[in-house]
C-alpha cells in the first residue's frame, strides 16, 4: 500500500508541475532554480514609449514639395523590455497615412494624430500631431553621393550619471540643401537628448534641462545607449555614437 501511495504522489506532482521525471527516471523537485522557480524566465514590463520627432510635424502636398512625408522613430523603455513590439495608428481624419514602419505621408490638407502603442501594454503610447498644408511646401535640391552627416566629437563616449555633454551634427551636401537635423536616443532612460535648439530634455514627464541646444545629452541611468542624428527631410542619412553611463 505504501508503495502505491508513493507512486500516486509522484504522478500527481508530475501532473501539477511540482516535479520532473529526468532521463535516468529519477525525480527532480521543481523549486528554486527549477522550471517553475524564481530563477526561471522573468518578464520585463514596458514602462513607456518615446517618439521622434516630437511636437507638431508640418507636411505639405504638392509634386514639387520635399516635405510630403516624415519618418517616425519609436523607442521602447526600458531597452530590455520583454516585448518590444508596437503598432501605429492615426485618428483617421484623412490628412495622413502611416505605414507599419512609421513613414507618415501627407494625403490632404488637415490634421491627424499619429500614435505608437505598445503591444504588451496598450496604456503605454506616444503620439505626435501632424498638420498637412498647401502653403508650407519645402523645395530643396536632392541629396547626392557626397551628402554626409557626422557627429562631433565622434566615436564612443561615456559620462557619469547626472552629467551632460554637447554633441554637434556636421552636415555636408549640395548648396541650398536643407541641412536641418533630428536627434534621438535609442534609450532615453540611459541617455536623453535634445532634438533641436531651444528644446527641453524630459524624463518620465519631468523636465531635466530646459531650452538647450540640439544635441545636448543628459547621462541618466547607468547603461549603454546610442545617440543618433538624421537629416530631417532625408531620414535614411543618419549616424549614431555609443554612450555609456556609469
Amino acid at each position: 500500500m505504501a508503495n502505491k501511495l508513493r507512486v500516486l504522489l509522484a504522478l500527481t506532482m508530475v501532473f501539477t508541475g511540482a516535479c520532473t521525471i529526468k532521463n535516468d527516471n529519477s525525480v527532480a523537485i521543481n523549486g528554486a532554480g527549477g522550471p517553475t522557480g524564481p530563477s526561471g524566465p522573468t518578464t520585463v514590463a514596458v514602462s513607456g514609449l518615446g517618439i521622434t520627432p516630437l511636437g507638431n510635424i508640418l507636411l505639405s502636398i504638392g509634386q514639387s514639395c520635399t516635405n510630403t512625408s516624415q519618418q517616425l522613430v519609436v523607442t521602447i523603455s526600458p531597452a530590455n523590455a520583454t516585448n518590444q513590439a508596437f503598432v501605429y495608428s492615426t485618428t483617421n481624419h484623412g490628412a495622413v497615412t502611416v505605414s507599419s514602419t512609421g513613414l507618415v505621408s501627407a494625403v490632404r490638407v488637415g490634421t491627424d494624430t499619429v500614435t505608437a502603442t505598445s503591444v504588451a501594454d496598450s496604456t503605454k503610447k506616444a503620439s505626435v500631431v501632424v498638420t498637412v498644408s498647401n502653403t508650407t511646401c519645402v523645395v530643396t535640391p536632392p541629396v547626392n553621393n557626397d551628402t554626409t552627416i557626422v557627429i562631433s566629437p565622434g566615436g564612443d563616449g561615456s559620462g557619469a550619471s547626472g552629467t551632460t555633454a554637447q554633441l554637434i551634427a556636421i552636415v555636408t551636401g549640395p548648396a541650398g540643401m536643407d541641412k536641418s537635423v533630428l536627434w534621438y536616443s535609442t534609450d532615453p532612460d540611459v541617455v536623453a537628448v535634445a532634438q533641436k535648439d531651444g528644446d527641453n530634455i524630459t524624463l518620465k514627464g519631468v523636465v531635466i534641462l530646459a531650452n538647450v541646444k540640439g544635441g545636448t545629452i543628459y547621462h541618466n541611468n547607468p547603461g549603454t545607449a546610442y545617440v543618433c542624428v538624421q537629416l530631417r527631410l532625408v531620414p535614411r542619412i543618419k549616424t549614431c555614437v555609443k554612450r555609456t553611463v556609469y
